[in-house]
């Protein structure tokens, strides 16, 4: 295995058991010891590929950490003489939002909901724009067939959304589809309680989260909203209360009971 047999022992057992005499090896600085390791799985895979050609496949790449990403970048580069072909698989449709459509279509939407909800969560940790923007369109479109309070209202966000990434990527289906279900969403009955100076249920939602002391971008990916949204929200927050800043706001939420009883202590 060469001389970097030891730093190979380190992730993969099956070689300390092989060596059983093999000597550790000798401590670096973290960058310095990742180098080290990268380079010698990369002189591994050139030696074993010397006698015939070998093929390494990659399953699942959209799960893959930073670091696993990282050697790969590595070996694409060190490995383009060799006799060895990498093969990797990339999953670019979030399995939850399949099964929300499928429970959307048996009817089952408060399942569905949870389902769109963990797809949501599952594009925002992969980057994963295009299937973000599908995923916030099918959630629009059950939610506004679902039309319990404050689903239109977030219906519409997911619809801003969904149409501003398929707009910037050239989605243009999308983008179209997008702007006719908003039509249909902002034409629909709005079944919501009543809240004070006409805010909305997603404005509620969000001033409950100033008032907690959130910032935007904790309010963002507390709602599994874009930041930009969460922006006009405030901006309309302050205009229907007439609050000055985030402070009043909060103010107004506490005197009008908008404010959850665990709202300052969910951080």
């Amino acid at each position: 295995m060469g001389p970097g047999a030891a730093d190979i022992s380190e992730i993969i057992l099956l070689v300390s058991e092989k060596l059983p005499g093999l000597e550790p090896a000798s401590p670096l600085e973290p960058e310095q010891a990742r180098f080290r390791l990268f380079d010698s799985i990369s002189h591994f895979l050139v030696n074993a590929a010397r006698s015939q050609p070998l093929m390494l496949v990659l399953d699942d790449l959209h799960g893959a950490d930073k670091p696993s990403l990282l050697l790969l970048e590595f070996l694409a580069g060190q490995l383009s003489d060799s006799n060895i072909m990498i093969l990797g698989t990339y999953l670019n449709i979030s399995g939850d939002r399949i099964l929300g459509l499928l429970a959307q279509t048996m009817g089952k939407l408060d399942q569905a909901m949870a389902h769109f909800e963990d797809a949501l969560a599952f594009c925002h940790k992969a980057g994963n724009r295009p299937e973000l923007a599908w995923t916030c369109y099918d959630y629009a479109a059950m939610l506004i067939e679902r039309n319990k309070a404050g689903d239109l209202a977030k219906a519409v966000d997911l619809l801003n959304e969904s149409g501003s990434i398929s707009s910037e990527l050239g989605m243009s289906p999308l983008s179209a589809r997008s702007a006719v279900l908003q039509e249909k969403a902002e034409s629909v009955p709005v079944q919501t309680p009543e809240f004070p100076d006409g805010l909305t249920q997603r404005e509620v939602e969000v001033i409950r989260l100033i008032a907690a002391g959130r910032t935007n971008r904790e309010i963002a990916e507390e709602l599994i909203i874009s930041v930009r949204t969460v922006t006009t929200h405030v901006g309309n927050i302050l205009n229907k209360t007439g609050a000055a800043n985030r402070t009043e706001a909060a103010i107004y939420a506490s005197q009008r009971d908008l404010v959850s009883p665990n709202s300052d202590g969910d951080r």
